[in-house]
């Protein structure tokens, strides 16, 4: 290795990927090609939250050494940090077919098979590289996964605890105690560990977004929402799309039966409530987040996207509420029907928080916009006395955000 990748190098461990990324193109620019000066860069690009331009450079690395076990691992890591998981796992594989005894394979397919929620498969997994290396940060941090779903906290703690004691100083260690802590409901240590983790890498940006969540959970309401939220996350699509349709079905036999049972009233209320909690899932998060803006600590957490999409998020809220109030004092029906607009466009603002890529979120942003200018409309339409075609636009803005509901999961980038 030259003088200029050992420098990079060193700096990659100093945890300074910019400057290692500087140095090892010098090298490319005055040594030529070689597959260490890509290795570098690959992993500084991941470092630096540069995935897709990681995933290039990885290549480059294939090209020039495609029989070895690095060239391969690096390249499934690439892919792994840009959410690519079946082309990740393509290249773990092939790396662990090289190199079978190292345990940082076995420790990333653990995590792909948490991806995954198979948390049986990733546990053996996981174990099996702890085998070949009892300090293993992946195969550590998988198992302790793996187990927390598996409602083993317990092992999961000790996993983490023994861990720790060996390296004190590794913030990814740190980040997954307070991601078990979370879980257990335990939000003072869970902040704690997560502060550690950032005191460590201030640009831990999986531990802030934690730390975030660990602050909210203080407030009982959002700790039954996060409660709620693992719970969910435990679950595969297929279970969750089940629930979905479960609780949809539920309420229109709720609202039919009591409908029909002449209590009309009570079943509009149980149609409201199941519309409540499908925008409180949606906007819980960035409604709390609102309560951070104040706090010494959140309000350096949070960061500009999370601020504006609470905003947007509140505001929508805030109209809503108000609206509704003027209807029910007012004896106007047709006022207080807008504010099913303004509430249900919480669900497309609150998304906002998934999407990462620039055209979806112009997308995204101006499908929201758009259904508050209708919202807007119905408002206005409401107060000058035309009723029917404001409720139609309520009526057409709360389809709409209703059918928007349910593209996120196959649109969002994270």
């Amino acid at each position: 290795m030259d003088g200029l990748l050992e420098r990079a190098r060193l700096l990659l461990a100093q945890q300074r990927p910019l400057d290692a990324e500087k140095f090892a193109k010098k090298s490319l620019e005055e040594e030529g090609e070689s597959s260490e000066a890509f290795l570098i860069i690959t992993e500084a690009l991941i470092q630096t939250g540069k995935p897709k331009d990681a995933i290039e450079a990885a290549k480059e690395t294939l090209r020039l050494e495609p029989d070895d076990y690095l060239s391969h691992f690096m390249l499934g890591w690439a892919y792994m940090a840009d959410g690519q998981y079946k082309k990740a796992e393509k290249h773990i594989l092939a790396a662990r077919e090289i190199y079978p005894d190292d345990a940082d394979a076995w420790g990333f397919l653990a995590l792909l098979e948490i991806q995954k929620k198979h948390w049986e498969k990733a546990l053996k997994l996981a174990e099996h590289g702890l085998s070949l290396d009892s300090e293993n940060t992946n195969c550590v941090n998988a198992r302790t996964r793996a187990l927390v779903n598996l409602k083993r906290g317990s092992e999961a703690t000790d996993t983490i605890d023994s861990a720790l004691s060996r390296d004190p100083e590794n913030a990814q260690l740190h980040y997954n105690k307070g991601y078990t802590l979370l879980q257990k409901g335990d939000f003072d240590a869970a902040i704690q560990a997560f502060g550690e983790a950032l005191r460590l890498e201030p640009n831990f940006d999986a531990a802030k977004e934690a730390l975030v969540e660990a602050l909210k959970g203080r407030y009982k309401i959002y700790a039954l929402f996060l409660k709620y939220v693992f719970f969910m996350s435990r679950l595969t699509s297929g279970q969750q799309f089940g629930i979905f349709i479960g609780g949809y079905i539920a309420q229109r036999f709720g609202n039919a039966t009591l409908t029909n049972a002449g209590y009309p009233l009570f079943g509009g209320l149980v149609t409201g409530i199941y519309l409540i909690l499908i925008i409180f899932t949606w906007g819980a998060s960035s409604i709390f987040n609102a309560l951070l803006f104040l706090h010494p600590i959140g309000r350096y957490a949070l960061d500009k996207k999370e601020k504006r999409i609470s905003l947007a998020v509140n505001i929508n809220l805030l109209v809503a509420i108000i609206l509704a109030i003027t209807g029910i004092a007012l004896g106007s029906l047709a006022i207080a029907v807008p504010a099913i607009g303004f509430m249900v466009c919480i669900i497309p603002y609150a998304s906002l928080s998934s999407f990462y890529t620039p055209w979806k979120l112009w997308v995204v942003a101006l499908f929201s916009a758009g259904v508050n200018l209708v919202s807007l409309s119905a408002v206005y339409l409401a107060f000058i006395g035309q009723h029917d075609q404001a409720f139609n636009l309520s009526i057409g803005a709360f389809i709409a955000c209703m059918i928007y509901s349910w593209l996120p999961g196959f649109m969002a980038d994270g």
